[in-house]
């Protein structure tokens, strides 16, 4: 959709130093209602580095998400929030080549609400699989959740609806999850750092496994 003065995102914008250049609005019928902004990566001198967080990546985050709590087990409250947001950081977008859609706004859209869909819930170091490749010619079938670096997270939960965390979302194999499951998620994230792996939203990256 075109990008309005008054889109939602104004807390971000002032936050990351720069406008949304897309915005995937909720979808009708489904709640909570749930809008995903994409930053564009923006270039910046040494000086306002410094107050352009994450100034060299596309930032996608969701907004609505945490407007309704997560049903969390009560023997993992006190562990998990249940209000929380999504976000992801990618090198530049993903258009699809046939129908010209935003991908990863559209996967950060569809997970946002899968939690008030299904009996599940998100925290960091959950892992989530899907039944398909996330595109072609992408190794990726599930998704890795985690904290997201270079922003504080105090300010970022700050410029959301009500969010208490906010995760960032990493496309990961079916052997990359398989290892979580069997070994401990922070030995998946001891093997990414091993291997230079970013916490990026990249589809075309080789399995570290």
């Amino acid at each position: 959709m075109p990008v309005d003065v008054d889109n939602g995102f104004a807390k971000l914008e002032a936050l990351l130093g720069r406008r949304a250049d897309y915005i995937r609005e909720p979808q009708p019928g489904n709640a909570p209602a749930v809008a995903v902004g994409r930053f564009p990566s923006v270039k910046v001198g040494l000086f306002r580095r410094f107050r352009v967080p994450v100034a060299d990546r596309f930032v996608y985050i969701t907004s609505g998400m945490s407007s309704v709590p997560m049903q969390i087990p009560a023997e993992e409250a006190a562990i998990y929030p249940p209000q929380v947001e999504l976000i992801a950081y990618c090198r530049g977008a993903y258009v699809g080549a046939h129908d010209g859609q935003d991908m990863v706004s559209g996967y950060l859209q569809a997970l946002a609400h899968m939690p008030f869909n299904t009996e599940i819930f998100f925290g960091p170091m959950h892992t989530a699989a899907v039944e398909e490749r996330i595109c072609p010619d992408s190794e990726m079938r599930a998704f890795f959740f985690a904290l997201p670096d270079g922003i504080e997270m105090g300010r970022l939960c700050a410029c959301t609806p009500a969010a208490q965390l906010v995760l960032s979302v990493m496309p990961i194999t079916p052997s990359e999850r398989e290892f979580a499951v069997d070994r401990g998620p922070d030995r998946l994230v001891e093997l990414f750092a091993k291997r230079n792996v970013p916490n990026y939203f990249d589809p075309f990256r080789k399995s570290a496994v």
